[in-house]
């Protein structure tokens, strides 16, 4: 029979602090956990700066996985905290369209924390893009609206929306 591994942790500003007398063949991984939320924080004993994966605000739990021999022996749960929200994505600027003939090329600078791409409408089209430059083609003349929105994530909203013309 193993003995029981002792484990600790806790977690202060961004910090997990993390102990760990691992028995031979042992191994442990600290996880932040939450709804919808797994992520791999540190192994075995140290100090560890992080930040806490996208997820919603609220209660996390840091978990202990202990591994023996490669497979997982037990998960314990050592601390927790509480995340604040997300940022949302920022506004997009600078979006310029130039136009030559039919073909009105449509570029904007990056919006802080965009993660998940922007959202472009104009010119008949609608898509979701990870680049920052969109080419229409076919475009008759006369005045071409558009909107750009950055996203946080592919499956949120995202931030204030920018309108242009050209």
């Amino acid at each position: 029979m193993l003995p029981k591994p002792e484990v600790s942790a806790s977690v202060s500003r961004g910090v997990l602090t993390h102990r760990v007398k691992a028995a031979k063949g042992q191994e442990v991984r600290f996880f932040e956990r939450a709804a919808n939320v797994s992520h791999q924080i540190a192994m075995g004993s140290g100090r560890t700066r992080f930040t806490p994966a996208f997820g919603p605000a609220g209660r996390r739990d840091i978990v202990a996985q202990v591994i023996q021999d490669g497979g997982i022996r037990d998960e314990i749960k050592v601390a927790s905290y509480v995340a604040g929200k997300p940022a949302r994505a920022g506004r997009v600027r600078g979006v310029k369209l130039r136009r030559s003939g039919s073909r009105v090329v449509v570029t904007w600078k990056r919006a802080a924390n965009a993660g998940g791409g922007y959202v472009f409408n104009g010119g008949g089209v609608s898509r979701v893009l990870k680049g920052r430059r969109v080419v229409l083609r076919g475009v008759p003349r006369g005045a071409v609206r558009v909107t750009v929105q950055a996203r946080r994530k592919y499956d949120e909203a995202g931030g204030p929306v920018t309108k242009a013309r050209g």
